[in-house]
């Protein structure tokens, strides 16, 4: 399994499960990758480059393949949902076999990755405190930036 598969799966396992809206998880995921330059004190687990570009910010394609080849292979559940007052996102879910291998990649993880699975997910799954505002300040501080520089170069 591709090592940013299994990171994935870790990541939600550490969300325990789940993680609310794919543009959330992009926001955490970035910050775990080529956001983890912009100095936030994460390490870069993710191998993303972010170098794509859609009407929310800076985009990966090999992460929507990949998100789309876990839940073809049955490692997680993406479903259309909507919250209170929300207009409707994808849930993404580990199954059962998806939380095997979370389990297995978190523990292959050094220290001060799980722990910043653990800090970073502790954020995604705090919706109300967390908005999408408020991860991309944390998170993203330069994600504007990042999106003209793509822009420009397109």
């Amino acid at each position: 399994m591709k090592d940013d598969l299994g990171k994935l799966c870790a990541l939600l396992f550490a969300c325990e499960g789940k993680a609310y809206s794919f543009r959330r998880l992009k926001i955490v995921i970035y910050a775990l990758s080529e956001g983890s330059k912009e100095t936030l004190n994460l390490p870069k687990i993710f191998s993303y480059k972010f170098d794509g570009n859609d009407f929310a910010g800076p985009d990966d394609d090999d992460l929507r393949d990949d998100l789309q080849w876990l839940n073809d292979a049955g490692y997680i559940l993406a479903k259309k949902t909507s919250l209170e007052k929300c207009s409707e996102h994808t849930l993404y879910e580990l199954t059962e076999k998806g939380k095997e291998i979370g389990i297995i990649a978190f523990s292959q993880l050094d220290e001060e990755s799980k722990k910043a699975l653990f800090k970073i997910s502790n954020d995604l799954k705090n919706l109300p405190e967390y908005p999408v505002a408020k991860l991309l300040e944390k998170y993203a501080p330069n994600w504007e930036k990042i999106q003209l520089e793509i822009l420009r170069k397109s």
